[in-house]
């Protein structure tokens, strides 16, 4: 017998409409206003999606803002790090 999935009601996705979905997302964070956010939980979600669209030049000015509100924090600091030589490779 073949195990079923329950029937929630909601259709799954394809990682096509998905993938779209976030690049939708991220479009409404403006790397240009990561200077002056001040919302560390913002700046995360837009830190993930940016990460999982591999926009990386973009995703590093919300990780350099996080890291200015967070300066201890050393894995924000160590993806800063990371997110600068991903931006430096793609010269």
């Amino acid at each position: 017998m073949i195990p079923s999935i329950p029937d929630t009601g909601q259709r799954q996705q394809s990682p096509w409409i998905q993938s779209a979905e976030r690049e939708d997302a991220f479009a409404l964070f403006d790397p240009a206003l990561a200077d002056s956010a001040t919302d560390s939980n913002l700046l995360g979600t837009a830190i993930q999606i940016g990460l999982k669209l591999r926009r990386y030049a973009e995703t590093l000015r919300f990780a350099e803002a996080l890291a200015r509100l967070q300066p201890d924090d050393s894995q924000i600091a160590e993806l800063v790090r990371q997110l600068q030589a991903a931006e430096q490779d793609s010269k």
